[in-house]
């Protein structure tokens, strides 16, 4: 399965959404693609147009899409006889957010941004919340519980609580920046979440209640940019090198095998 952006613009992310009927393309002309999707056939149903600067994230939040753009703009898409029209459109910041996420329950965006700061917003556009938690811009952020968790251009990869934004935890693994990280669903209890970087690996982190945290390191050999899980949880990608990737899943409590799987 293949996805045409209908021109020449980069697309910096897609997500669908929860039946994987719809997907979404962050444009770097500004504009938001949806797309139909039904067996291996991708259709452009909509292109949404507000930003006036490159788009750089997008997800599905319930039946909206929210979309974030390089110049610190926050639009939230509500869907309307079956398409999609601007509800409310927000300047966070003045600068970019690189990366969007939600809270474990929905309630709110959280919005990974280009001067190092986390911050919490209403699905009214409100500005909540919001703390410094990376030198040099945060590139990921999640969720669990009543958790945050964020990662950055430093290095690191750090733990929130929800409630007042206090640090709870801060993890210092990679040797390089970090370019995502993707809390894992699933209906175990545990905690678990990747992430990936520039020094060639990737991360899982797994967590049960009263355990530190356990880490198994899988080795790309070439910088890695994105991680996704199933939506069950059971199988893990990870985007690496030049439009590379691969699927890797568990091999007991804290590892992790390549699958055989071959990605497009």
């Amino acid at each position: 399965m293949s996805i045409e952006s209908s021109n020449e613009s980069i697309v910096y992310n897609l997500c669908e959404n929860e039946d994987g009927s719809m997907c979404a393309g962050a444009c770097e002309d500004g504009s938001v693609k949806v797309f139909k999707v039904k067996d291996s056939d991708v259709v452009l149903q909509q292109n949404l147009s507000k930003h006036k600067a490159a788009v750089f994230d997008v997800m599905f939040l319930g039946s909206k899409i929210v979309s974030s753009s390089y110049d610190g703009e926050l639009c939230i898409w509500k869907e309307e006889g079956g398409a999609y029209a601007l509800e409310s459109c927000v300047l966070v910041f003045q600068g970019g957010i690189n990366t969007l996420g939600k809270t474990a329950d929905g309630s709110k965006i959280l919005c990974g941004c280009t001067d190092g700061r986390l911050r919490v917003v209403s699905l009214t556009g409100e500005a909540l919340s919001d703390c410094y938690a990376h030198r040099y811009g945060v590139t990921g952020v999640g969720s669990f519980d009543e958790y945050l968790v964020t990662c950055g251009m430093d290095g690191t990869t750090k733990i929130w609580k929800e409630s007042d934004l206090s640090l709870v935890s801060e993890l210092k693994d990679h040797q390089g920046p970090i370019r995502d990280c993707k809390v894992c669903p699933n209906p175990y209890g545990s905690v678990v979440f990747a992430t990936c970087s520039d020094d060639g690996a990737a991360i899982v982190y797994t967590k049960k209640e009263g355990t530190e945290f356990a880490r198994a390191r899988i080795a790309l050999g070439s910088p890695c940019t994105k991680v996704a899980w199933s939506k069950a949880g059971c199988a893990l990608a990870i985007g690496y090198g030049e439009g590379k990737g691969k699927v890797y899943l568990p091999n007991g409590p804290t590892e992790w095998k390549e699958s055989t799987v071959v990605m497009p």
